[in-house]
């Protein structure tokens, strides 16, 4: 045999070793079933191993192994593929395209937009001059569109007098719009629009329904905030009548949102 052919044999035996090494990388995870399981006398260890691989003549499957350690150790990355990640136990997460468990910007990880204030107890007055309703009110910030609505749950001691609700708005206000809705004695709605900015903006309704049971009054409004704002949008409330009680009842919300 000349040197070339030795060179060439001495090649394909290097390339038959990297096959073998391989080989035994790849079968590496056995390792605990080759130190149990003994393989058949006179057969190759890495050659019994290879039957185990994909195409061989024992194939093992993933789902027949045993459950694996709680790692992330064949968790899929960037740099290779793998294994889904533990599930959040979360249904509002997804899967994102670096592995990690995520939630969908503006989606619902539970998020709500709008901020709620809402009347855990009665509110009354007796006052013919509007009074602040105590926790219906919010601070707007600088440079602000805000989004703005409630229903108010509203009652009377007598049917005779009405509730006359309404709103004080900040200082430093650049435009705003206000819509109330109220039910009248007669059971329809009277409505009052204000398109334009008041430091106050009033409802005048005349009377209830009836003095048992408590009727809706609702709002919307926008507000678009300037550079300065001062003091808090405020719901407010008087008796038709000096005197006379009325309520604004329990459960009656005022909410607002960033637009």
């Amino acid at each position: 045999m000349n040197v070339m052919d030795r060179i060439k044999e001495i090649e394909r035996r290097i390339q038959t070793m990297n096959r073998l090494l391989l080989n035994a990388r790849r079968t590496y995870t056995l390792g605990l079933h080759h130190a149990q399981h003994e393989p058949p006398a006179g057969e190759d260890q890495i050659a019994h191993a290879s039957q185990h691989l994909a195409a061989g003549s024992d194939v093992i499957k993933l789902d027949d192994l045993a459950a694996p350690d709680d790692t992330t150790d064949l968790d899929a990355l960037i740099t290779r593929h793998g294994l889904c990640p533990k599930l959040p136990n979360d249904v509002l997460k997804y899967l994102d395209g670096l592995g990690a468990w995520s939630v969908p910007a503006g989606g619902g990880g539970g998020s709500d937009p709008w901020s709620t204030k809402k009347l855990s107890s009665d509110f009354s007055t007796t006052s013919g001059t509007p009074v602040d309703v105590t926790g219906l009110n919010f601070t707007p910030a600088a440079n602000k569109i805000y989004a703005i609505e409630g229903t108010l749950l509203l009652r009377t001691s007598n049917a005779s007098y009405g509730v006359r609700i309404g709103s004080v708005q900040p200082s430093g206000l650049e435009d705003g719009v206000i819509a109330y809705g109220v039910a009248t004695a007669a059971g329809s709605t009277s409505l009052f629009n204000v398109g334009a900015i008041a430091s106050e903006w009033v409802h005048l309704l005349t009377a209830l329904a009836d003095a048992v049971n408590s009727w809706p009054a609702w709002l919307k409004a926008v507000l678009v905030v300037g550079a300065t704002p001062a003091g808090d949008f405020q719901i407010r409330v008087r008796s038709e009548t000096n005197g006379i009680e009325v309520f604004v009842k329990k459960g009656s919300y005022l909410r607002y949102r960033e637009i």
